[in-house]
């Protein structure tokens, strides 16, 4: 006769909760602690560092298996690869700086994998990622809020602008930039509990998403979700962020084309988006400050000698393509690619301003390539599961999960804000997500025996 399984503890923690602690501490980089040598200590790699032990403990007692996906080995031969390109700058203070992001990237990764075993698991990192997201979206309004109605500049409690904000001088500049419109202040781009006025935007779009599947198929308070996701949608608007733009686009025109089924709803959408190219790239700078900061043909500033998003775009590219040759397909190394593209001429305006001319650019072919695939892995994985669930009869979170990582992948593409902790947080939870659900019995049989996989195997 077998032993029942033991009962949990009243007191003691969820499985999930390395990972909503994750969700939290990533978007309060703001509360960072300055240490000795200029170096800041986010909360969030406070805790990486804190839970390691903890996280090699449970790992050696077989409480967290390691059979990874073929998309998570992909992004670990990354960090292998630019090891090489590290040792081949000389061992430079900011390539080895580098090196450290990525190692702190993938532990977030391993330890979010680890923690979530069950459906409830995943729905508790989804509502924990909803609520930090809210959190984050109060602070920004009241930001903007007291800015235009008031012209008071109010940041996050017990923050100091001079030491925890990375753009602080754009604050004060926000009058010049952005100022008129007849109130107080004009306009000002938001913080939350970021250090950088950039993030905000692109942070937001996945509990945007993530609150907008469960105003459409969650099967209790449909409208707060609606209502949450509308104010979430407008604050990413209201982020002035070329990246959160093209990220909002990429989400909502999947869910629009997949829910317009017809071929002329979706013909309609496909000439809409075009027509609004056209229309950006005739007028360069059209004067409304929301679609001239989403216009990549614009200049970035009101200069009108000024480069365009675009022309930077392109720019890079050739330096990213110039820098293989130069190094046989190895790259400048980590953090070093563009200060070399700037000192040889291959880029007027220094900063490549996206992730995957980066990676190009310091890893070489190889780790972007890795990149790539396995950005096609984690999406073909997500849209053969919404084909299965759409064969079942299922709520479509796959689809869901696939639109807020393509979003985000775009704001890596047009900005640097793709290759972040927080994204690795997000790839750990669709793969399991994903697996989670294809490994629960079938709809037809309740009965149904679960399939015997490796808890982490999947590509």
């Amino acid at each position: 006769m077998s032993r029942p399984a033991p009962r949990r503890s009243p007191f003691s923690l969820p499985p999930a909760w390395p990972a909503c602690v994750l969700v939290t501490t990533t978007s309060m980089s703001v509360y960072s602690i300055l240490l000795p040598g200029g170096i800041h200590l986010a909360p969030a790699h406070a805790f990486i560092f804190l839970f390691l032990p903890i996280f090699l403990f449970r790992l050696l007692r077989g409480d967290a298996r390691m059979n990874l996906p073929l998309s998570v080995k992909l992004l670990f031969f990354y960090t292998i690869w630019s090891t090489v390109g590290v040792v081949l700058s000389g061992m430079q203070w900011p390539s080895i700086r580098g090196l450290g992001v990525q190692v702190v990237n993938n532990l977030v990764l391993l330890y979010t994998m680890t923690s979530l075993r069950t459906d409830e698991d995943v729905e508790g990192t989804a509502t924990c990622f909803i609520l930090v997201g809210s959190l984050t979206m109060v602070m920004c309004l009241v930001e903007f809020i007291g800015y235009v109605a008031f012209d008071r500049i109010i940041l996050a409690p017990f923050v100091d602008a001079a030491t925890n904000l990375d753009d602080e001088s754009l604050i004060d500049g926000s009058r010049k930039l952005f100022g008129g419109y007849g109130f107080g202040g004009g306009l000002m781009r938001m913080h939350g509990f970021f250090t950088s006025i950039n993030r905000v935007g692109s942070y937001l779009l996945i509990p945007f998403g993530l609150a907008l599947y469960r105003a459409f198929h969650h099967p209790r308070n449909r409208r707060w979700y609606g209502l949450l996701a509308s104010l979430l949608g407008v604050t990413i608007l209201m982020s002035l962020a070329r990246n959160a733009y093209a990220g909002f686009l990429i989400l909502t025109g999947i869910l629009a084309f997949q829910w317009a089924k017809t071929y002329v709803r979706r013909s309609a959408i496909v000439g809409g988006a075009a027509l609004f190219t056209l229309l950006l790239y005739l007028n360069t700078n059209t004067g409304y400050l929301f679609l001239d900061r989403a216009n990549p043909f614009a200049t970035m500033e009101r200069d009108p000698g000024a480069a365009t998003a675009l022309l930077i775009f392109l720019d890079g590219i050739g330096a990213s393509i110039a820098a293989n040759f130069d190094t046989v397909f190895v790259g400048q190394g980590l953090q070093l690619y563009d200060t070399w593209a700037y000192a040889t001429g291959w880029v007027r305006w220094w900063g490549a301003h996206s992730d995957f001319i980066m990676f190009l650019g310091e890893s070489g072919l190889p780790g972007f390539l890795a990149h790539v695939f396995a950005v096609w892995l984690i999406s073909r994985t997500c849209w053969r599961q919404y084909q299965a669930q759409l064969r079942a009869g299922a709520s479509p979170r796959s689809l869901y999960l696939l639109a807020i990582y393509l979003a985000v992948v775009s704001t890596g593409i047009t900005r640097t804000y793709y290759f972040t902790d927080v994204s690795y947080i997000l790839i750990a939870f669709i793969l399991r997500a994903t697996l989670i659900e294809q490994r629960r019995p079938s709809a037809a049989d309740p009965t149904a025996p679960r399939a015997r996989r490796p808890l982490l195997t999947q590509a």
